[in-house]
């Protein structure tokens, strides 16, 4: 629900005249996604430095 909030927030979300709801819930299950592989463990093991 926070990633939804904040896609969906005037001040910080994405325009409004841009995207339908169906498509800000697709934008956020996609981030959500993004987010559970990337960070399964603090540093995360995608952006770790080589």
């Amino acid at each position: 629900m926070v990633i939804h909030d904040y896609l969906y927030a005037d001040a910080t979300g994405l325009p409004v005249d841009a995207y339908e709801e169906d498509d800000i819930e697709t934008l956020t299950d996609d981030v959500f996604r993004h987010v559970w592989r990337a960070y399964p463990t603090l540093p995360s093991p995608v952006y770790a430095a080589t």
